[in-house]
């Protein structure tokens, strides 16, 4: 296998960055997958992907602002997964995922702020199987799409806000928001998680040249939320303490 990159860029009155990428991919399957007596399957192929990208940056005179939009799409074939039915590893046929990502920042010599937003989306096309009566077993009955992109939610949304208070103090605030997921479970259908918000509180003081005093507050208002189902996150919490160069 063999794989290449291309990513030209044009830079336009040095205020406009027209840019694109274009990469290939693969992955070899493990001698797990290959050989295992039980689960192994001796003819998988590879996965194999198509990644391209396309965006526009946009600098402001004054480079107290900028902003960014890229949209980007991914194909891979003969994805590696395992099946429920049979209980062995196979190939997908392929899947097709895109998605879209917003930039923001803005900088004075006292305020910055920050945002960034992503959609994502993606769908897998692989064997569909149905239940035969005759024969006691699922047999493939041509193919089936369907959303695979467990844990990833298709709207996310960062937002950052810091204050350079004096020449010594400076205060940060920080919002996270995801939207709703899809847990995968062992032979059962997906379980949808609950969206979420987290803010966090971040505040440091300069007290002598590279030496600083910092407070970090996470999770503020204590938001319950789950990244993996059964999986407890950190409510809230916090940390302090002291960072110092030589």
């Amino acid at each position: 296998n063999a794989t290449f990159t291309l990513n030209p860029s044009y830079i336009l009155r040095e205020q406009w960055k027209f840019f694109a990428n274009l990469s290939s991919a693969f992955k070899a399957p493990s001698l797990y997958q290959l050989y295992d007596a039980s689960v192994g399957e001796i003819n998988l192929m590879p996965e194999k992907s198509i990644t391209g990208e396309m965006g526009l940056q946009y600098f402001s005179k004054s480079k107290k602002w900028d902003s960014r939009v890229v949209f980007f799409a991914r194909e891979v074939r003969d994805g590696i997964n395992y099946s429920f039915v049979d209980y062995k590893y196979f190939n997908n046929n392929s899947q097709k995922d895109k998605g879209l990502e917003l930039e923001f920042n803005y900088r004075t010599k006292k305020w910055r702020f920050g945002q960034n937003y992503s959609y994502v989306t993606g769908e897998v096309n692989t064997t569909k199987y149905v239940y035969d009566p005759g024969s006691f077993s699922y047999v493939a009955d041509g193919d089936t799409t369907y959303n695979n992109l467990f844990r990833r939610p298709k709207h996310s949304l960062n937002l950052n806000a810091g204050f350079q208070a004096t020449e010594r103090l400076f205060l940060s605030l920080s919002a996270r928001f995801l939207g709703k997921r899809f847990e995968p479970r062992f032979m059962e259908s997906p379980i949808e998680l609950d969206p979420y918000q987290t803010m966090d509180l971040y505040a440091e003081y300069r007290f002598y040249k590279k030496n600083i005093f910092f407070v970090d507050l996470k999770n503020i208002f204590n938001a319950e939320y789950f990244d993996v189902a059964g999986f407890n996150t950190r409510s809230r919490n916090f940390m302090v303490g002291i960072r110092m160069g030589f």
